[in-house]
């Protein structure tokens, strides 16, 4: 396991450009030796394949096609023309650049 030290604690606030008093420091040091051990301890432990313990299904529902009628559509639409839908102009061409 590596073992931090003072330094370390010291140089990483330099890079964070954080300002800690020295009991600050000391609070990190013990934290952060507490958290390697603990990741260390992990790191350690030995995963078993077990079988799931519920049954994976899929839930969703089966996509079909259903046809919509054209007329059905434009019949709410606000404004129409045909068989096209009226919207505002977006780009206006018209003028060069």
């Amino acid at each position: 396991m590596a073992q931090l030290q003072r330094s370390d604690i010291m140089k990483l606030a330099e890079l964070s450009c954080l300002k800690l008093s020295d009991q600050e420091i000391d609070t990190l040091l013990t934290d952060l030796q507490k958290l390697i051990s603990y990741v260390d301890q992990l790191s350690d432990a030995h995963a078993t394949a077990q079988a799931p313990t519920h049954k994976a299904t899929n839930v969703m529902r089966p996509d079909h096609i259903e046809p919509f009628p054209a007329d059905v559509v434009l019949a709410q639409a606000p404004e129409r023309f045909e068989h096209y839908f009226v919207v505002p102009k977006v780009l206006d061409t018209t003028k060069g650049s």
